[in-house]
């Protein structure tokens, strides 16, 4: 594969192929490349992935460093989730609160203090 054919197929901006390049990995080795990829999408930062395609270069002796960035990126990931989470649900509570009020016949929040559902000190960061 040349550079345009990598870049398409992979998606790659041509500043994230230059710093695999630069890492001394070859635009060929597919299997590199493809973990290049995978930390790219699994949100490592430039720098992250960097440094564990370097620590994968020396194979088992820094197994334990590598599992230690992947449980942090799991860990960053869930928090997000969980935040992600936690939208969703006061979208539905918006929702039913609305369809609830739509059967009565009354008007949406005009008797309810949303304030007790919010967290008002998250919205504030």
């Amino acid at each position: 594969m040349n550079r345009e054919e990598i870049i398409l197929r992979y998606q790659l901006s041509e500043d994230l192929l230059d710093a695999y390049l630069a890492l001394g990995f070859q635009e060929n080795n597919r299997e590199d490349l493809e973990l290049w990829m995978t930390l790219k999408q699994i949100g490592f930062d430039q720098n992250e992935m960097k440094t564990y395609m370097l620590l994968s270069k020396q194979a088992e002796r820094t197994q334990g460093c590598r599992l230690k960035m992947l449980q942090k990126q799991r860990v960053k990931l869930l928090d997000e989730i969980h935040r992600g989470q936690a939208c969703l649900d006061k979208v539905d509570y918006l929702k039913h609160m609305l369809q609830k009020e739509r059967q009565l016949g009354g008007v949406y929040g005009k008797n309810y203090d949303h304030r007790q559902f919010f967290d008002l000190a998250a919205i504030r960061k």
